[in-house]
């Protein structure tokens, strides 16, 4: 997908989507913040926590996790990947020490830390879907290095933050109402 690709799918987004979009990241964090202050985990810790339960969640479902791990240690019911519980328990334990070996993970909690920084952009299976991405598993670094670079382009023109537009096109994949 070009840059021009995505510019164009975002300007075809409703205005409501694309304002959702650019407050995801910035709602995202106030989430964990609020589990942060509930449990008295670090900031920090609870954001490593929610970008480790979330390849294979829904939102809604990474937050209830998070909150749960962060205030039993457990996580019952959890529909992601169970490695992903291990490595959670040992951010919330440890921090955000050892990089993820995926660059999505590392992406969405920068993104989450951080929204207004413009060199991230969390790329999951919605965006590779998005992207016609013809792998059934996520790209290696290098490849994801390269799809990531239209997004960055077309931020800039749009004159917005990557996850920003990032997160737009993600309401309306994941919402199937992308207008393309």
């Amino acid at each position: 997908m070009t840059a021009r690709e995505i510019v164009k799918a975002y300007d075809g987004l409703p205005c409501s989507v694309q304002t959702n979009g650019s407050r995801w990241y910035n709602n995202a964090r106030g989430q964990a913040l609020r589990i942060a202050a509930e449990t008295g985990k670090p900031f920090e810790h609870v954001v490593g926590v929610i970008a480790r339960l979330s390849p294979g969640v829904n939102w809604e479902a990474n937050l209830v996790a998070a909150r749960e791990l962060c205030r039993f240690g457990e996580v019952p019911g959890y529909q992601g990947y169970p490695a992903n519980v291990d490595r959670a328990r040992a951010v919330l334990v440890d921090g955000w020490s050892e990089p993820p070996r995926g660059p999505k993970i590392s992406a969405f909690y920068w993104n989450i830390l951080e929204p207004s920084d413009p060199t991230r952009v969390t790329l999951d299976r919605h965006m590779l879907r998005l992207m016609s991405w013809p792998h059934d598993r996520a790209p290696h670094p290098a490849a994801y290095s390269r799809l990531a670079l239209p997004w960055f382009r077309a931020a800039r023109t749009l004159g917005l933050v990557t996850c920003q537009v990032q997160a737009a096109l993600w309401l309306a994949v994941r919402d199937d109402e992308v207008p393309f």
